[in-house]
């Protein structure tokens, strides 16, 4: 938060030298490591947080998201997506409209665009319903891009 992501990593690093299970630390970890372009490193992080907390919905979130995107991850790593998207939904249904937009991102890498139109759809009447303005926002471009790539297959 005050402009310093080296000095916070190092602060993480220590944390987890101290007590490896923080998963909030290892998560906030991967947040730094992803703006830094470090998504290898991010990934690894929020793979060993879940390891230790299988059910920790913010590292779930975090690491579908970030697998699902298309800059910085190749195919394999878009396949394994789709597995903890399902995950998500088991744990937390269709009543959390950044989780519901993380799991359209995940059908929508993985090809299953008419599945991400739903979810997406979801996601973003529950974030108006939740006046999440900025996340309805966010979910209708992202409505938008489902809806072009459909159209143009």
């Amino acid at each position: 938060q005050q402009g310093n992501p080296e000095k916070a990593v190092k602060q993480y690093e220590q944390a987890l030298k101290l007590s490896p299970r923080l998963v909030e630390a290892r998560n906030n970890l991967a947040t730094i490591l992803c703006q830094k372009g470090e998504i290898d490193r991010a990934i690894s992080e929020l793979e060993e947080a879940i390891r230790v907390q299988p059910d920790n919905i913010d590292a779930l979130n975090n690491l579908t998201w970030i697998l699902a995107m298309p800059v910085g991850t190749g195919s394999e790593k878009r396949l394994k997506a789709l597995p903890l998207a399902q995950r998500l939904q088991e744990l937390v249904g269709n009543n959390n409209p950044k989780v519901l937009r993380t799991i359209a991102a995940a059908y929508a890498a993985n090809g299953k665009l008419t599945e991400a139109l739903n979810v997406a759809e979801q996601g973003a009447k529950l974030a108006r319903e939740q006046a999440d303005t900025a996340l309805a926002e966010a979910l209708e471009a992202d409505l938008s891009t489902y809806r072009m790539r459909i159209g143009s297959k």
